[in-house]
């Protein structure tokens, strides 16, 4: 079984920018002409300043062939109701950088793109505009069911239930009572384990669960438990759904061992987003990838040397989206 402190050691010299308040002022002109252009309200304003200043844009260089990778940081706009702006900002940089392939946030072994909600979720508008464009869209987070085994490696099946609850959690409560929203997440994890992503994993919880339990049960038990262990004894299930402090990674956040753990969920995401960004550029010369700006601002070095690895003979430079802006 692998070791939480030895990939804590792995880690522990990673940063999580924080907010660059001077650099915010500097660019406080180019902020404002997107708030006029888009009708951005003035409290969106460090948003927006994120969102520019997380999107990148590495350029592959060699001789005549020029290759392309936009990674945008985006705002996750169903959790974020009042940021549907973002999508405005997202068809303007799609548009203007006219790629041939898009990478979203979603499992790599997805097979079917549908935009569904294309109004409320950033997703659902990259493959609407990839089928306006007539471009292929893939996904390019880790494996779904990758998404689960990671626990099950380092003996966290709690903490990942925990986690799974939580990640649907912050989407459900956005319309729905908490009480409705805990059983929705409850649902949605039960179906995954029983004949879903996770169903290859149901055998290792099963080992977890007390004589004559159900399965739902059992998931409402670990999850407590693992909130016991890995957050705080006193805090009840929804209290910690809820708890700010118990959702963002190490090292942006180490407040509770938790924090350690997503950060080894999110390390299994990264290396796949880092993974296939970089192999797409081997197909096509202009990329766009969309993800979490959280995850953009961890990975964003590791993309550029992966692309040293990948392409040597190529001159490689990378720049944020509000330093082209401001040229």
């Amino acid at each position: 079984m692998k070791s939480l402190n030895n990939f804590r050691d792995k880690i522990k010299n990673k940063t999580y920018p924080k907010f660059n308040t001077d650099k915010f002022n500097r660019c406080k002109p180019i902020i404002e002409k997107y708030q006029k252009e888009f009708n951005i309200p003035e409290e969106s304003a460090k948003d927006l300043f994120q969102v520019l200043d997380s999107t990148t844009i590495y350029s592959l260089i060699l001789n005549n062939v020029k290759k392309q990778l936009i990674f945008i940081g985006a705002l996750h706009v169903r959790r974020q109701p009042r940021s549907k702006w973002f999508l405005d900002i997202l068809d303007d940089v799609v548009l203007k950088y006219d790629p041939d392939s898009i990478l979203i946030e979603s499992s790599s072994d997805r097979t079917k793109f549908i935009a569904q909600e294309p109004e409320k979720d950033e997703g659902s508008r990259a493959i609407y505009l990839a089928n306006k464009l007539k471009i292929p869209v893939k996904g390019m987070d880790a494996k779904k069911e990758r998404m689960f085994g990671i626990f099950v490696d380092y003996n966290l099946i709690d903490a990942g239930i925990f986690i799974w609850l939580n990640n649907s959690y912050i989407y459900e409560i956005t319309d729905k009572p908490r009480e409705e929203a805990l059983k929705r997440s409850v649902d949605i994890l039960y179906e995954d384990l029983t004949k879903g992503w996770f169903s290859n994993y149901l055998t290792d919880i099963k080992k977890l669960m007390k004589p004559d339990e159900e399965l739902k049960g059992a998931i409402l038990r670990l999850a407590q438990e693992a909130i016991e262990k890995y957050i705080d004894s006193n805090l009840n299930l929804i209290s910690a759904l809820e708890n700010k402090d118990a959702y963002p990674p190490f090292p942006h956040t180490d407040k509770y061992l938790i924090n350690l753990i997503k950060a080894l969920w999110g390390e299994e995401r990264d290396n796949s987003m880092i993974n296939i960004c970089v192999n797409e550029l081997n197909t096509y010369n202009n990329v766009f990838a969309i993800a979490g700006m959280g995850h953009i601002q961890v990975i964003r070095q590791e993309i550029f040397n992966k692309l040293k690895e990948e392409f040597p003979e190529y001159v490689i430079e990378y720049q944020r989206y509000i330093d082209i802006l401001n040229i």
